[in-house]
């Protein structure tokens, strides 16, 4: 069960596209292990609706249809207006005893951002599903006095590389007039809490030849949510201001939107990626680093130290990120993170966590 629709932040898309891409890999994945899967969305497709598609939340289709087991892929704000029609679909599955494992994908931010209300809902549909998956340590230590204590299982999200690139990264350098100059990169959408403006200070500090490309746009919203778009434009404003008055705009780019086509070029000409953040966000970027296997400077926010330990600093402090990105640039053989875990990869632990729900006490058929 997922919120259904497209591509996730490589192309700026919002969360319940990124939950319901996650989704529909997951699925495939786990149907090459053959099993059967079926999606129910949260809202209607845009377009033509996937072949695993069977239906929409609110809609019967549980009439002469009783899987062995439902997963539910959920963040706040991809069932947004929807979370009563679906506590009342678990619990017509909590009557028919069909067993619920629900995946957590954006505990901090939610929780974060939402507070009491945000805790409210998540006790709510925790307390209805029998196993809750988180993908870090992190996301399941800040469950607790969300009742799901007991019953959280850590599974990563899996790393998928972005589509092919139209050119190369040498291509890239060459269009943009960069020659061998070292390259930083702030990927994905503009917003506060990116720290962007901590990053940009941090160039002023480095000196020497080192570009900054920030490789994305503002995230267009809709509904309740386009009240945040005018902060996020006027913090866009702040940042390119902080540019200017630090006489970085020969060493600055922005981007704009980036096509899917020039994804994978961005991150190859990278000589590092850096993620800034002063509070836990998707981190759909730091799986796109590590599917191309770049370099990361990160900070020590969320999920972010599981996934990088040696290169990280704490939030909100440009010298030691100036620091730590000159380190990582001008040291000889820096080890690159290791690659994260494919779909395959996950759906053999996901498959090992269904057995364990169907057939509790056994030993699963994944380890035998």
């Amino acid at each position: 069960m997922s919120p259904y629709g497209g591509a996730g932040e490589v192309a700026g898309h919002t969360a319940a596209q990124a939950v319901a891409r996650y989704t529909g890999v997951l699925a495939r994945a786990v149907g090459r292990l053959g099993h059967r899967t079926a999606v129910l969305a949260a809202r209607e497709p845009v377009g033509e609706r996937p072949a695993e598609v069977v239906g929409v939340l609110g809609q019967d289709v549980l009439t002469g249809f009783r899987p062995d087991l439902v997963h539910v892929q959920f963040t706040a704000g991809a069932y947004a207006g929807r979370v009563r029609v679906l506590l009342r679909l678990l619990d017509a599955l909590a009557a028919q005893r069909v067993p619920v494992v629900v995946t957590l994908h954006g505990v901090g931010r939610d929780l974060g951002l939402l507070r009491w209300a945000g805790r409210a809902v998540y006790r709510k549909v925790v307390a209805r599903c029998g196993t809750v998956v988180v993908h870090s340590r992190d996301a399941a230590a800040t469950l607790a006095g969300v009742g799901a204590q007991g019953r959280v299982a850590v599974v990563p999200h899996f790393c998928t590389p972005p589509a092919r690139a139209r050119l190369s990264p040498e291509a890239l350098r060459a269009e943009r007039g960069f020659g061998a100059d070292p390259i930083l990169l702030a990927f994905g959408f503009i917003h506060p809490d990116k720290g962007l403006d901590d990053l940009v200070r941090a160039v002023a500090l480095l000196g020497g030849e080192a570009r900054l490309v920030v490789a994305g746009g503002v995230r267009r919203r809709s509904g309740l949510a386009r009240l945040a778009e005018p902060r996020d434009r006027r913090y866009l404003r702040r940042v390119r201001a902080l540019v200017a008055r630090e006489r970085l705009t020969d060493r600055v780019l922005f981007t704009g939107y980036v096509p899917d086509d020039e994804v994978a070029a961005w991150f190859a000409a990278a000589d590092a990626v850096v993620l800034p953040y002063r509070r836990a966000v998707r981190t759909g970027v730091a799986h796109l680093a590590l599917a191309t296997h770049r370099p990361v400077v990160a900070t020590t926010v969320g999920a972010l130290p599981e996934l990088f330990e040696r290169w990280t600093v704490p939030p909100g402090e440009p010298a030691a990120l100036a620091e730590t990105v000159n380190g990582l640039l001008y040291s000889p053989g820096v080890p690159l993170p290791e690659l994260g875990p494919g779909p395959d990869e996950v759906a053999a632990r996901t498959e090992t966590l269904y057995e364990s729900v169907l057939r509790p006490g056994e030993e699963p058929l994944a380890r035998r």
